[in-house]
């Protein structure tokens, strides 16, 4: 028993070894591999690339010496800004113009239609409405019963009136008015 024992581990330490032969003999096969490849592969050439991003550079560098040497570049900050402020102004000028109008036109169309008086001003409106809420306010208090209480007595249900003071003080209808 002790020989079969032996013989396994001899056929298991064996087995192993085989294996460990078989990936060295991969590896070995591999990096015979790679070497060729390793020689013809070599850094890559970047002068096309060079020389496009250099050509570039010369046309920007020359783009700026351009600028550099315009007339508007050499200009002073002072008369860059007075020539700035007078274009801007001399582009508004139409739309100031447009404007005025259109206020001229807004305020004629909010005036009374009379061309001998100036439009009202704010105060003068609110003035006008006050004494208008006024004068209505008054008239219809001496009017309302004027009015209403002749108008009151001639529907079919007049004697409301006396009715509800009647039934408010729970009287008849003589008795009520004297209360009253």
């Amino acid at each position: 028993m002790a020989s079969g024992v032996e013989e396994e581990g001899l056929d298991d330490a064996t087995r192993a070894f085989e294996g460990l032969r078989t990936e060295i003999t991969l590896v070995r096969r591999a990096v015979e591999a790679i070497e060729p490849v390793l020689r013809e592969n070599q850094a890559p050439d970047y002068s096309p690339t060079l020389g496009a991003l250099t050509k570039s550079l010369d046309a920007i560098a020359s783009r700026i010496e351009a600028i550099e040497t315009h007339t508007g570049a050499t200009v002073p900050a002072e008369v860059a800004r007075r020539e700035i402020a007078r274009v801007y102004d001399a582009s508004l000028r139409p739309a100031r113009g447009d404007l005025e109008r259109a206020t001229r036109e807004v305020a004629r169309g909010a005036c009374p239609p009379r061309s001998d008086r100036p439009c009202p001003t704010r105060e003068e409106q609110r003035a006008w409405i006050i004494r208008a809420a006024t004068i209505g306010a008054a008239v219809g208090l001496l009017a309302f019963p004027l009015l209403v209480f002749p108008l009151a007595r001639m529907v079919p249900f007049g004697n409301l009136p006396d009715e509800l003071s009647a039934s408010a003080l729970g009287e008849d209808h003589w008795n009520a008015g004297m209360g009253l």
